[in-house]
């Protein structure tokens, strides 16, 4: 049956039990079972003429004593009912007694060739399971009737929560003519049954019109190397406009009941042929009720809007783990690159623990830049040139001679970068500028590298002699997005770099990477 809350079940029944002699029942002990015989022509019914029933439904059962004999009777009625329920009411002054789940009635008089009626309200318990079968007996002497009604717990729409996956995702450099990292995770929970999402939409956060860079967005799940759906402007059909709409076929993506799946949103970058732009800013966000659309999977009901309310009736809640508004889910900011550094590593030759060096110039740390190859090909093949490096040196007891230190391409020895600097021991910073000295090759070409040297001149390692010294050069302050000036100290960045087609150039002050800091040698004394 169909569930409708706290109702109330009503019905007549004629379940008939005939007896052969007439007499008074003898009353109920109501400490041991019913044993008196029923005098003949009394008869007993009763229904609450439903098969089944919903936890929380209130089922009021009508008991019906019938006379045929020509002696007006007086019965003692007692009535036995499921643990799966709880006692409500009885007419008549039944009385109910909990602690054997019965409700009697005493000295009920029956007319002769009449018939008396009471009645029983008892409602379903809430966790009253599917399939429980209430079992209802009403006994007068040996006569009884049963009422059964089967418990049938309605199956109840789930609801789809979509927020921001808590896995920290950073923002990212996304080359030109590659499918880049992910730059939106999603975690999708679903409530009281299985959901198949059949729809995501995702816009960008920067307004207006769509990126040029971008051809298509594509859908992951972590740790899988294919991809289970695409979103495209096109699959939107202008529903909604200046969106990337994924349209998914039925099970394509199933949330489990009470589980959550992770979505991992990636770009498919265009080429610069095709229309990318070197520093074109990529935010991705799931916003409002056009965001998703689910079904649910053992209900197969459509899903509704979030309608605002904290009440969770079948709906699709964006941005929020519990029913309320939505909000918006919106993604790190990312650039477009046409050119792209992808790893910085320590190359200097000497071992950690090395002697500190000492006299004119002494190399102190070695890195190699390498870039990702690309097929950005539109005037020239794009590439990146440092135009800007601050090297972090730290350290004790050393001291070295003042505007000493040269930063070369270790292809090319003849050429050096006279650097500027802080100080002359302790902690300071090396500046080098190639505008210092254009003729440093300071290029990281499609799949190629450079190596960078750093030289000094060391007056002495060991200025105290009864102390131990240290040394060691690093690269810091270059992986953060955030840090957009450059600059010689702690709350700038270290690097400054150009995406260069050999005419038009981009500038940009970071370099995406998952380390903070690159140290080279770290010598001691």
């Amino acid at each position: 049956m169909q569930k409708l809350s706290n109702r109330t079940l009503v019905g007549v029944g004629t379940l008939l039990a005939v007896v052969t002699s007439i007499t008074m029942l003898i009353p109920i002990d109501s400490s041991a079972p019913l044993h008196a015989s029923a005098p003949p022509g009394l008869s007993i019914a009763k229904t609450d003429d439903h098969e089944t029933a919903a936890p929380g439904d209130i089922l009021t059962y009508i008991i019906t004593i019938s006379n045929a004999s020509h002696v007006k009777v007086i019965v003692d009625i007692k009535d036995t009912f499921s643990s799966s329920t709880t006692f409500l009411s009885a007419s008549d002054q039944g009385k109910y007694k909990p602690s054997k789940g019965t409700v009697v009635w005493k000295g009920l008089k029956v007319p002769a060739r009449g018939s008396r009626s009471i009645t029983l309200q008892i409602k379903v318990n809430e966790d009253a399971g599917n399939g429980i079968v209430i079992s209802n007996t009403v006994a007068v002497g040996n006569l009884t009737a049963t009422d059964t009604t089967t418990v049938e717990v309605p199956q109840q729409t789930g609801n789809l929560y979509v927020t921001q996956s808590t896995t920290p995702l950073r923002p990212r450099q996304l080359l030109g003519g590659e499918l880049g990292e992910a730059i939106l995770r999603l975690t999708l929970r679903a409530e009281h049954e299985g959901i198949d999402v059949t729809r995501l939409v995702v816009f960008t956060d920067t307004g207006g019109d769509l990126p040029a860079s971008v051809a298509r967005l594509e859908l992951f799940r972590p740790g899988e190397a294919t991809r289970f759906a695409i979103a495209t402007i096109d699959n939107c059909a202008g529903n909604p406009v200046n969106a990337y709409c994924a349209e998914m076929q039925s099970q394509q993506l199933v949330v489990p009941e009470g589980e959550t799946v992770d979505v991992l949103v990636r770009p498919l970058m265009k080429t610069d042929e095709q229309g990318a732009v070197s520093t074109e800013l990529i935010q991705l966000e799931l916003r409002g009720n056009t965001a998703a659309l689910a079904r649910g999977f053992v209900s197969s009901n459509t899903l509704a809007v979030n309608d605002g309310d904290t009440i969770a009736e079948g709906e699709i809640f964006i941005g929020t783990s519990t029913p309320q508004s939505n909000a918006p889910i919106v993604g790190n900011p990312n650039d477009v690159v046409l050119s792209k550094i992808i790893t910085i590593e320590n190359v200097n030759p000497d071992a950690d623990g090395t002697n500190v060096p000492v006299g004119t110039n002494k190399r102190i740390a070695e890195f190699k830049f390498t870039g990702a190859v690309n097929s950005n090909t539109l005037n020239a093949r794009n590439r990146a040139i440092l135009e800007e490096i601050v090297l972090d040196v730290t350290s004790s007891n050393v001291l070295f001679a003042s505007d000493s230190f040269d930063l070369y391409n270790k292809n090319d020895q003849t050429q050096k970068i006279r650097c500027g600097t802080t100080g002359t021991t302790g902690h300071l910073f090396a500046l080098c500028r190639k505008s210092v000295n254009p003729a440093v090759n300071l290029e990281v070409t499609s799949g190629g590298s450079v190596t960078l040297v750093l030289e000094a001149d060391i007056i002495s390692n060991q200025v105290s002699s009864i102390f131990g010294s240290t040394l060691q050069v690093s690269i810091a302050n270059f992986s953060d997005r955030s840090k957009m000036t450059f600059g010689a100290n702690d709350s700038d960045s270290h690097v400054h770099w150009l995406d260069s087609d050999g005419g038009a150039s981009a500038s940009f002050r970071w370099i995406e990477n998952d380390n903070a800091e690159i140290p080279s040698t770290a010598y001691d004394l």
